[in-house]
């Protein structure tokens, strides 16, 4: 996942940077489910710790998701 969002933002293989826009929404579609699933979660370990760190990936996934870059 993280090779596929470096090379959308244009950090790796800048050339390949149009070919990332799908491939980004599945990473951001895959963290959002992972988000809702840490919040269903009835571990407190989980909620506590799992969930603030899936929302900034979820986040930052969006930005480039929804981004106009390439």
């Amino acid at each position: 996942m993280a090779a596929i969002l470096l090379i959308r933002e244009g950090w790796l293989f800048p050339d390949l940077v149009p070919e990332m826009v799908w491939p980004v929404w599945a990473v951001f579609l895959f963290l959002v489910t992972q988000l809702f699933g840490a919040l269903r979660s009835q571990s407190r370990r989980e909620k506590r710790f799992m969930t603030p760190l899936y929302l900034i990936a979820t986040v930052l996934a969006a930005m480039l998701a929804f981004g106009s870059n390439g």
